[in-house]
């Protein structure tokens, strides 16, 4: 595993964004299922609106058989806020996982294998893609987990502005020495 300092781990590839990843290379790397983060990669942070871009690509990819399943996951924090998640996810007909107290939340490696096992019994970390713009997809890559890093969807909130300033620190050190864009 590799990083970018720090303690940063660097993503299997990165991309301007989810609408913009191309799903055939993916599945030619062997990756057959996807775990799709919600806020600032799916969705702005909070928030209902949906990238449209990102929908049409992560269906594309079911419908042509790049990928055969996804589901999004989501830190949620406290349950009252998982209704947000379950919403976007039927609306898209996605299955999901939103991880909140007192069970594992990302980037615990039994947040990723509750979410991976809504959509198969499949086991092989290699086989699965966590897209997401923040550190804690990324840490998936510990367990064996393929990562695609996206510039995050719309403004920071007061309580990830700290965090988001770290992460672009980290987004120009990976721009640097790594170069797999999708």
């Amino acid at each position: 595993m590799s990083y970018a300092g720090h303690g940063y781990p660097l993503p299997t590839w990165t991309a301007n964004s989810v609408g913009d990843i191309d799903f055939k290379v993916i599945k030619e790397a062997g990756v057959l299922y996807c775990l799709l983060d919600l806020d600032g990669t799916f969705t702005p942070t909070l928030s209902m609106d949906v990238c449209q871009n990102a929908v049409r690509n992560i269906q594309t990819a079911l419908w042509e058989g790049f990928i055969r399943a996804a589901c999004i996951i989501s830190n949620v924090g406290v349950w009252p806020l998982a209704h947000r998640v379950s919403a976007i996810a039927t609306k898209y007909h996605l299955p999901h996982h939103a991880c909140y107290w007192p069970w594992p939340m990302k980037p615990s490696v039994k947040a990723f294998e509750h979410a991976s096992a809504l959509i198969t019994s499949d086991t092989d970390h290699h086989k699965f893609v966590i897209i997401g713009d923040q550190r804690s997809d990324m840490e998936a890559t510990k367990y064996g987990y393929r990562t695609i890093l996206v510039p995050p969807l719309g403004t920071s909130t007061w309580w990830n502005s700290w965090k988001r300033k770290m992460e672009d620190d980290h987004r120009r050190r990976i721009g640097a020495r790594f170069p797999h864009e999708l």
